[in-house]
C-alpha cells in the first residue's frame, strides 16, 4: 500500500488535466488485469486519494478537479517516501529538537522512524518493537555505532565492542573470533547480520531519510531548515572501511 500510494501521488503532477485520476490509474496497473482484482484496486486507490486530501495530519493534495498537490504534497513527492511516511517524518520535524551533531540526530531518526515501510531491515524493525530481540545492536547502541562507522572503524571492531556481544555467553569469546580463531565461527552469522544492518540502514536508509527531511523541512520550517541534511547524508554514504 505504501508503494502504491507513492506511485499514485507521483502521478498527480504528471496528469494535471486528468479527471477521476484514481480510476484511470487503477486501469493502468498490472494487478487490475487479474481476475477479480479490478474492483479491489479501484477501492484501494480511492481510499489513497481520500487520504491524500485528509487535513487531519496535513493534506498532501486538494480535492479540486483535477486532483492537485498541496505545497506539502509537492515536497513529499520529491522524497520517494509514501504519503503516510511523509506525515510521520513531518511530525518528527515539527517537534522541538536540539541538533548538536550528525550522530545524535541520526540516533533520533532511527528511533522515531526506523519502522517506516520504506525501512526494509527486519532486524532493526524487531529491535525497535520488542525488547526480546536477539539482534546485537540495541537502540542505546545507535550513537556509538554511528560514531565508529563515521570514524572509519573496521566493521569487525565495531561489532566486537557492542555491549550485547561482550556480555554474550557464547564460547569462545568474541576476542577469539576477532583474533581469527578456527573454533570461533559461531559468531559469523551474527556478524553477517550486523554487516547487513550497517549497509542497509546506515549507508542506505538513513541517507535517504535525511534527504527526505531536507525536502520536507521547506514545508515544516523551524529548526529543520538549519540542518545540512544533504551534506550529512553524503557523509554517511561516503563512509569507507579502511583496507
Amino acid at each position: 500500500m505504501a508503494v502504491l500510494a507513492s506511485q499514485f501521488m507521483a502521478a498527480i503532477p504528471g496528469n494535471p488535466d486528468a479527471e477521476h485520476l484514481a480510476e484511470r490509474f487503477a486501469k493502468q496497473t498490472f494487478v487490475a488485469y487479474r481476475r477479480g482484482r479490478d474492483t479491489a484496486i479501484r477501492q484501494q486507490l480511492t481510499a489513497i486519494a481520500d487520504n491524500l486530501v485528509d487535513e487531519t495530519y496535513g493534506a498532501l493534495a486538494r480535492a479540486a478537479s483535477p486532483l492537485q498537490l498541496t505545497p506539502f504534497g509537492k515536497a513529499a513527492n520529491a522524497t520517494g517516501f509514501s504519503p503516510q511516511s511523509c506525515r510521520r517524518i513531518a511530525a518528527f520535524l515539527q517537534e522541538k529538537h536540539v541538533v548538536d551533531e550528525l550522530t545524535g540526530l541520526a540516533d533520533d531518526l532511527l528511533r522515531a522512524l526506523g519502522t517506516l515501510p520504506e525501512q526494509t531491515n527486519q532486524d532493526l524493525r524487531k529491535v525497535l518493537s520488542t525488547q526480546r530481540s536477539r539482534f546485537p545492536v540495541k537502540p542505546n547502541d545507535f550513537r556509538q555505532v554511528l560514531d565508529l562507522w563515521l570514524g572509519g572503524a573496521p566493521l569487525e571492531h565495531i561489532f566486537a565492542v557492542l555491549p550485547y556481544v561482550l556480555r554474550s555467553s557464547k564460547q569462545p569469546k568474541i576476542q577469539a573470533w576477532l583474533a581469527g580463531a578456527d573454533n570461533a565461527s559461531g559468531w559469523d552469522t551474527e556478524f553477517d547480520k550486523f554487516v547487513d544492518f550497517t549497509g542497509a540502514v546506515l549507508g542506505g536508509y538513513l541517507p535517504w531519510l535525511m534527504r527526505a527531511c531536507g525536502w520536507l523541512s521547506t514545508y515544516v520550517g523551524g529548526w529543520a531548515t538549519q540542518v545540512e541534511w544533504r551534506q550529512w547524508a553524503e557523509r554517511l554514504e561516503s563512509r569507507t572501511e579502511p583496507a
